[in-house]
């Protein structure tokens, strides 16, 4: 997917789309419940 994004748009618009998932991830990794244990 990365090749043919390059290979049909320019190298601003693969940068684009890598963010957005890198931003989309980010976002999703803090959404996730805290399942940390804690023992007394």
């Amino acid at each position: 997917m990365i090749a043919f994004i390059h290979a049909r748009w320019d190298f601003a618009a693969l940068f684009l789309v890598l963010s957005v998932a890198a931003a989309t991830i980010f976002v999703a990794a803090l959404l996730l419940p805290n399942t940390s244990a804690q023992r007394s």
